[in-house]
């Protein structure tokens, strides 16, 4: 008997650990955001974290709402204790601001995103998607400070489409450095929700295995999300 509840419990604690959601209201509509799995969420009550959420509020004040705002947890508290000063790891939850209500599921949404993207010219990794990290590992980005490239869609599963990039920013200090970002476009009970996932990003090898991590995060975290909402 021993024995038995031993090894049922060494079962229970392999299982993934449900990932951490909140509740955020979408155009009247109450939807679980899953967290993504080791970053924490920044919260307005701490002055170092609403910096950040305000700052994305401005950027995108004409086109997106901010629902929830995050970083790796580590880097999180360095931040808020000023040891770092500046997130490489951090992301957020956007809504549109007037984006209706597309009339399709969830798997014909993104589709019809990838397909708009690669409209707009965002096809810079064409191929097979096992290639990706190959692809990516062998370009040459030349971004200037304030400047961005397109990798691309990476990748459209039946959740959301998620288009690559990588940007080149200020930091505090007068230096600059390059990101990369991972954005999945779905459908969430009929609202548009996006998730950004952002990771300090460098050209070669490193910078495409840093990419494909992120991707995966992404698409792990959307389907996280999309569970969390009965899909």
């Amino acid at each position: 008997m021993h024995r038995l509840l031993a090894l049922a419990f060494a079962a229970f604690a392999a299982l993934p650990a449900s990932a951490e959601t909140i509740r955020v209201k979408v155009d009247g509509a109450s939807v679980a955001l899953a967290v993504p799995a080791g970053h924490c969420l920044l919260e307005r009550s701490h002055s170092a974290d609403r910096a950040v959420i305000e700052t994305v509020e401005r950027l995108l004040a004409k086109t997106h709402r901010v629902l929830a705002a995050f970083a790796d947890c580590a880097e999180r508290e360095a931040f808020r204790a000023g040891t770092q000063k500046v997130l490489d790891n951090f992301g957020q939850y956007l809504a549109l601001r007037r984006g209706g209500r597309p009339k399709l599921a969830p798997a014909a949404f993104a589709q019809q995103m990838t397909e708009y993207f690669k409209g707009q010219g965002a096809e810079v990794m064409r191929g097979a998607e096992s290639d990706t990290k190959e692809r990516i590992g062998t370009l040459r980005l030349a971004v200037k400070l304030g400047d961005s490239r397109t990798l691309g869609v990476l990748r459209t599963d039946e959740r959301a489409s998620y288009l690559g990039v990588v940007q080149s920013v200020g930091l505090p200090d007068g230096g600059s450095k390059l990101q990369v970002g991972v954005s999945a476009f779905g459908l969430l009970k009929q609202r548009v929700v996006t998730l950004n996932l952002f990771s300090r990003f460098s050209e070669g090898p490193i910078g495409a295995e840093t990419t494909v991590k992120l991707l995966d995060k992404a698409a792990q975290t959307y389907a996280a999300t999309a569970e969390a909402n009965g899909r």
